[in-house]
């Protein structure tokens, strides 16, 4: 899973109770690295945190069956799309 490789944390059930309580812990975790793999990491939980929100959005509003796997998919698309526009800026 591309979200467990990147930030070195497997969201479970068992492991999350509350978006909020992940959230604290995985900015407890960034605490420990470098400004470089911090920032990285900042950035895929922001991206991430997006793409659930509109897929959170999308299931209330629109009835459609959550789909986890195509969430992260489209998180690592957005990742790369934000990647790409800021080296262009550079």
């Amino acid at each position: 899973m591309w979200f467990e490789e990147q930030s070195k944390c497997l969201p479970t059930p068992e492991t999350v109770k509350t978006f909020a309580k992940w959230l604290l812990e995985m900015c407890r975790k960034i605490r420990g690295q470098g400004k470089e793999e911090a920032e990285d990491l900042i950035g895929r939980i922001g991206v991430l945190s997006w793409e659930i929100w509109k897929t959170r959005n999308q299931t209330i509003f629109q009835n459609t069956i959550p789909n986890p796997n195509a969430t992260i998919i489209r998180a690592k698309i957005l990742e790369s799309e934000i990647r790409k526009a800021m080296q262009k800026k550079e």
